[in-house]
């Protein structure tokens, strides 16, 4: 897998753009901005999906989470969700210690 994210590129060059190429076919979608969403499958056919990002898209969790304080709901997320957040956290915050730039960067969250 190739990736490349830079977060200094001149404006006239940069990119809103996720390319996943798989065995049936490509898709490629904006992360940040509302765009196309744009399937070509296997024969090369293309189908586009536009859409609009909502203006707040972070506010129905933060409502949920307002509202399980409030005793009005259930939690949200579940205690195996918040371990998997916290050992990617830690991964990412742990010691520096150079194995970083040897082998990358590898989580196991799943025990």
């Amino acid at each position: 897998m190739v990736s490349i994210w830079n977060f200094c590129a001149a404006e006239c060059v940069a990119k809103d753009k996720c390319v996943i190429i798989g065995s049936k076919g490509i898709i490629s979608f904006p992360f940040f901005g509302s765009g196309d969403v744009v399937v070509w499958n296997e024969n090369g056919n293309e189908q586009r999906h536009h859409f609009e990002h909502p203006r707040h898209i972070q506010q129905p969790m933060i409502q949920s989470v307002v509202n399980y304080f409030r005793g009005n709901e259930e939690n949200p997320c579940t205690i195996h969700d918040g371990i998997s957040v916290m050992k990617m956290i830690d991964a990412f915050t742990d010691k520096y210690d150079g194995a970083h730039l040897q082998g990358g960067l590898h989580l196991d969250i799943t025990g």
